[in-house]
């Protein structure tokens, strides 16, 4: 009980330090954003230096989810980190991107027409993370109901499309059970 009320005054301490970011950001005349100003100024020059109209759609929900999660208090710092190091890396971006590209191509397509290609992207996507990114999901239990996300959200709000919320289910359960196997060494 102590561990759960300690564990949420981190959270409440997270927010909070949050919060007066964005008010400083505010004061001095910038957007508000729940993000680290590094992150969304790298998000915002992928935005715009999007090789397509999908991509830079497809990264600005992208955005819009891990603002929110960061809203949440739940985003850990290393997710943000990362993914502010992915979007600085021209290289890392440009991966990214292409990844971003393939599942835009599975917006509105049945998950049973394109299983082929969600277990290929689940399987790029895995690839992709590195071994940090494991702690982020580690704790995670694989569930359509709550996405993972200690239920401040539920993966169908997150991602509305069945076949790209297929691939999403796919890395998620399997991140958790490479985590299990790590734990079991």
């Amino acid at each position: 009980m102590i561990a759960d009320i300690e564990k949420e005054q981190a959270l409440l301490a997270r927010r909070r330090t949050q919060l007066n970011a964005m008010l400083a950001e505010a004061d001095r005349g910038n957007p508000i954003s729940a993000l680290p100003v590094g992150l969304t100024t790298a998000l915002s020059d992928a935005i715009d230096s999007a090789p397509s109209v999908e991509v830079g759609s497809a990264l600005r929900r992208d955005r819009d989810l891990v603002e929110a999660l960061s809203m949440s208090g739940r985003a850990p710092e290393v997710l943000l980190a990362d993914y502010e190091a992915t979007m600085i890396d021209g290289l890392q971006r440009e991966r990214y991107l292409a990844l971003l590209a393939e599942w835009s191509q599975l917006e509105g397509c049945s998950p049973d027409a394109v299983e082929t290609e969600i277990d290929a992207l689940a399987a790029r996507l895995l690839e992709f993370f590195d071994q940090q990114q494991m702690e982020i999901i580690e704790s995670a239990e694989v569930s359509e109901g709550d996405g993972g996300f200690g239920g401040a959200f539920s993966l169908d709000d997150l991602i509305s499309d069945p076949a790209q919320r297929e691939v999403v289910l796919r890395v998620q359960r399997e991140l958790v059970a490479r985590s299990s196997n790590t734990a079991d060494i």
